[in-house]
């Protein structure tokens, strides 16, 4: 796959144009044109604007702002996601304040630590104070402006004090949560703090600025600007590195072709084995058919990925490889070393800060032609020219995929760039057996939105804590943040309560808990390391007894805690997966015993560490989540931890018209382990009762196939929102929640994603996507024959249901009600029927004996409004009135109930129109109870001799800005002659924009009055 460089277009500026000291000083960048989207960024700051650029990895968004303080020797704050993956930033930033005389300070909590014990904390604000420019995380801001107005003062008080530009870098790196802080935080430093800053926002992915350009302009009271810039990149190639041979496996498996027909390969597989590029095309999905004929086929197709890597040592450019795991990194590097020498060098989180840096430092010289991490490289660190990316395994995020891919090119003199994956996990062949198209098709999907939003509560919640904090600000508090904290029972009074000092402690920024993450130990037989710390919510999620940590290779065997019988884990333990340890922990032994009896059932010999290293084993822990209603608290609690055995030799089902899945054996077993931890938040949630007899796999296809489409057609990241399916006897309830409070759910349009749940085709990704995210409803697909419509036709069910709670207020005869939103959602629909004959008042004239006639029968679902008029002669109706005939058909098809007023009238219209088979239909309808007569209820309610016009005018405002006068007075200056050609099209033409409009008022108060009187049949 190729895909062109990109170059951004370059002004006759040069930096030194604009700083003459870079080149005094005889920094590279001096003699560089400035890009235009950094001039324009300079343009725009010179204006008194704030400023969003938004552009890819390479195109000098440091230095689009930083020209701008230098030049005016401002003083800034540059917030970066974690310092530790902006090295890249922090040295260019260092060297051009060096270089101008300008003092840049690092500053964060280990910083604060290192200060403590050396020189004090004064000489620590002294030099903040001093700075220029201050580099910080969001973290400790967050806990700097929490610090404020209490007797710790923050450490850059007086710098932000006097703060003139306040920088976001990054901005694709945070959660919905984050992001919402990170607003809150704009706005606490603004009103509270520096009340001449203005916002830079640095992003690559942010795709719809709006939002945060209004929230930036309203905050500052300044305007706002948005830039694009090019990403710099070159021109790049992908390739996909299958293995040796592929010719002689194929050859091998066609001689084979009567075993693999007889153990049930479908025709798309039998014709790969005809042809050998369908074969390359189908190569993983016939490796698995011809391994459940119980053919052997090698695992890595005889292809060691060192024997390519070792090429490269000779390149001029660096090549990055990355890997799925510390252990596999250091085992390629080891490799390597071993064949090519020192040129080799691994790189993660686990090595010594300094040594880090020294193979950095040694990748810029030339002496490193090949760096190996699982992660670290990925982001904020430039070390050179990169020509070339490397991926053993594929990382299962797109995104994290990019900003590996991120790093390469990024020098101009870099003409051509590649990238090689060598497919090693579950993720990469769940994506081939669909064939390449679908490897094509997630590399080229466009990278999940920033689920960025003012209007989330969480930006409420958390200005809310802070001013409520102090005394001094708590008369800030808007009323919107008193309403908020008082409903979450956080405040007494302007002040915090208990429950809202807790809060307030817990609230921190990359997660709602203390201050500190989870120990992590990786336990050995020679040592105990302490690995990188995991957050409480991963602890509930990721880190029970009995979890793979995937990172190391390990299965948690053990925790640290405050006492035996709290909650309160400090530390996990880590060790080997490996029969020795398993067998040293009781809960552990039984799982490896359950695992040693389904190998012998499958008839294989068990082997624990080749089936985890083949994918064949992961964990899961499956957690009790009570979930918001609204925006309030959610709590997580681990239940207990799931192992998936997978059985390693497949399964073929042949579906559709000759269509080969191939499945594995599944066995799910729980781990007989305490869990310990508790994971809490404020979100957005809620909960429908679905349909008692729907079943609960089937809804969880349903409500994975919604995810589904949220990724595929609106680019929101998966797990954005969630889903579960619970089972409360006979009844059967959805709950979702967001897991990071997003407010998606506050403003979600149901109706709108209704219909592009109803129009969205899915192909060979979504197969692989399924069985990735949601393993039991990609099972449920499978058992329905790969039959994409089942799927829909449950998300559709499941919308509904959301849709039938949505509310408007109604105001009738006085009162105010809350009823649902018309939609076709509540499976009902409103039915009127109206004649225009010939006489004084007539659309028609002409001769007295005409006794033609206009009619409508028209039809409101709730969303769709049908009002074919047609012409009705002595012979009988035209065909118009067979187009609602059979609407009325469809819907009740679709279990819709149809309501109408006055049922003798309209059956006396009818027959007078001569329309037998609508009037049988209706009848039949009326006996079955799915048409009713709303007259009588009407009659209860407005008195025995009310009008249908007293039911319209009953609803208050239903009718403002819209037609409400009767149909004979609205069309009484309306006048076709009969005894011209054409009149009946003219006619019709005349009279059918104005009585759509009147159908739609006289129609839209009988389905509210449906609503009223007849709840019951409410979907929801």
């Amino acid at each position: 796959m190729r895909r062109e460089g990109s170059r951004p277009k370059r002004v006759e500026v040069r930096f030194r144009d604009l700083l003459p000291e870079l080149a005094e000083r005889g920094l590279e960048i001096a003699e560089k044109q400035l890009y235009v989207h950094q001039m324009r960024a300079l343009i725009a700051l010179n204006s008194d604007k704030n400023l969003i650029l938004r552009s890819g990895t390479g195109s000098g968004k440091t230095e689009a702002w930083f020209v701008y303080v230098a030049r005016k020797r401002l003083k800034a704050m540059a917030v970066y996601p974690t310092l530790a993956l902006a090295n890249d930033q922090i040295r260019r930033l260092k060297s051009y304040c060096e270089a101008l005389g300008m003092k840049a300070t690092i500053v964060d909590s280990p910083t604060v630590k290192e200060y403590a014990k050396s020189s004090g904390t004064r000489a620590l604000r002294y030099e903040i104070s001093g700075s220029d420019v201050v580099i910080t995380n969001p973290a400790f801001l967050l806990n700097e402006l929490k610090r404020i107005g209490t007797d710790r003062p923050p450490y850059t008080r007086s710098f932000l004090e006097n703060l003139d530009l306040l920088v976001i870098d990054d901005l694709d790196f945070y959660n919905p949560r984050s992001l919402a802080i990170m607003l809150a935080m704009m706005a606490i430093l603004r009103e509270e703090v520096s009340p001449k800053v203005r916002f830079v926002v640095l992003t690559a992915m942010l795709k719809d600025p709006t939002g945060l350009a209004e929230y930036v302009r309203r905050i500052t009271g300044k305007e706002v600007e948005v830039i694009d810039g090019l990403p710099f990149s070159a021109e790049n190639y992908t390739y996909v590195v299958f293995g040796k041979d592929l010719r002689r496996l194929w050859e091998g498996l066609r001689g084979a072709r009567p075993v693999i027909e007889a153990a049930g390969a479908g025709r798309d597989a039998l014709q790969a084995l005809e042809d050998f590029q369908k074969f390359r095309a189908s190569l993983f999905k016939v490796m698995e058919v011809a391994r459940a004929a119980g053919i052997e086929v090698p695992e890595d197709l005889g292809l060691n990925p060192v024997e390519v890597l070792e090429r490269y040592v000779e390149d001029e450019g660096i090549t990055l490889v990355f890997t799925k795991s510390i252990a596999k990194a250091e085992e390629v590097a080891r490799a390597l070393r071993e064949r090519v020498g020192d040129a080799v060098a691994s790189h993660h989180h686990l090595l010594e800060k300094s040594l880090r840096a020294e193979v950095e430092e040694r990748a810029r010289r030339g002496e490193v032609k090949i760096l190996v991490s699982p992660r670290t490289l990925s982001q904020g660190i430039d070390i050179g020219q990169i020509v070339r990316t490397v991926h053993i395994g594929l990382p299962d995020s797109l995104r994290e995929f990019l900003q590996k891919e991120g790093r390469k090119g990024r020098r101009e003199e870099v003409e051509r760039t590649e990238t090689l994956i060598f497919p090693s996990s579950g993720w990469d062949y769940n994506l081939l057996r669909r064939g390449p198209s679908a490897l094509l098709k997630w590399l080229e999907l466009p990278r999940e939105i920033l689920v960025i939003n003012p209007e989330n509560k969480y930006v409420v919640l958390v200005k809310g804590l802070i001013r409520l904090s102090n005394p001094n600000r708590a008369v800030n508090a808007s009323p919107e943040e008193l309403e908020l904290l008082s409903r979450l029972g956080l405040r007494d009074g302007l002040q915090l309560n208990d429950r809202g000092k807790r809060a307030l402690l817990n609230l921190n920024f990359y997660e709602f808990a203390p201050p500190y993450g989870i120990k992590r130990i990786r336990r050995t037989k020679e040592s105990e390391k302490y690995l990188e710390e995991i957050s409480h919510a991963d602890l509930v999620e990721k880190f029970q007894i009995g979890c793979i940590d995937y990172t190391s290779d390990g299965v948690v065997t053990a925790f640290r805690k405050t006492d035996s019988k709290g909650r309160v884990v400090t530390g996990v333990i880590v060790e080997d997966i490996a029969e020795h340890v398993l067998r040293r922990h009781d809960p552990l032994a039984y799982v490896l015993e359950e695992y040693y009896a389904f190998a012998r059932r499958w008839g294989v010999t068990p082997d624990i560490r080749r089936d985890y290293r083949a994918g064949l084993i992961h964990s899961d822990v499956i957690c009790v989540v009570r979930p918001p209603e609204g925006f309030e608290r959610y709590v997580k609690i681990p239940n207990r931890t799931i192992w998936t055995v997978m059985s390693r030799v497949p399964k073929v089902v042949v579906v559709g018209d000759g269509k080969t899945v191939v499945m594995r054996e599944a066995k799910r077993m729980a781990v007989p382990a305490i869990t310990d931890g508790i994971y809490t938040d404020f979100s957005y949630g809620t909960m429908v009762e679905l349909d008692p007899r729907t079943e609960p796999d089937l809804a969880r296809l349903g409500a994975a196939f919604i995810e589904l489409v949220m990724r595929r057609a609106l680019s929101i990241p998966f797990w954005t929102i969630a889903y579960d399916v619970l089972v409360m006897g006979e009844r059967k309830f959805l709950t979702v929640h967001e897991p990071d409070s997003a407010g998606l759910l506050e403003g979600m349009d149901w109706v709108k994603l209704r219909e592009i749940v109803a129009t969205y085709n899915p192909d060979e990704l979504d197969e692989a996507l399924l069985e990735s995210v949601n393993e039991l409803g990609y099972s449920a697909l499978v058992a329905k024959g790969m039959d994409w419509e089942v799927a829909r036709h449950y998300a559709l069910s499941i919308i509904d249901r959301f849709i039938a709670r949505e509310r408007i207020r109604v105001e009738f005869r006085g009162k105010e009600l809350m009823l649902p939103k018309p939609s076709r959602a509540l499976k009902r629909a409103a039915m009127l029927v109206y004649t225009l004959s010939v006489g004084e008042r007539s659309v028609l004239t002409g001769s007295s004996e005409q006794q033609d006639e206009l009619y409508a029968v028209a039809v409101f679902d709730g969303e769709s409004l049908k009002v074919p008029v047609g012409v009705f002669t002595p012979e009988g109706p035209d065909e118009a009135y067979l187009e609602s005939s059979a609407y009325v058909s469809k819907l009740v098809d679709q279990e819709f109930t149809i309501y109408t007023y006055d049922v003798e009238s309209l059956e006396a219209a009818l027959t007078r129109l001569k329309m037998k088979s609508l009037k049988a239909k209706l009848a039949g309808l009326q006996g079955e109870n799915l048409l009713i007569d709303l007259s009588p209820h009407a009659s209860r309610l407005l008195g025995p001799d009310h009008t249908f016009r007293d039911v319209v005018e009953s609803f208050v405002g239903l009718a403002e800005g819209r037609v409400v006068t009767p149909i004979d007075v609205l069309l009484r200056g309306i006048r076709v002659q009969t005894s011209r050609r054409g009149w009946r099209e003219k006619a019709v033409n005349a009279v059918a924009p104005a009585l759509e409009k009147l159908a739609e008022v006289e129609l839209t108060a009988l389905y509210l009055l449906s609503l009223i009187v007849d709840p019951r049949r409410d979907a929801g």
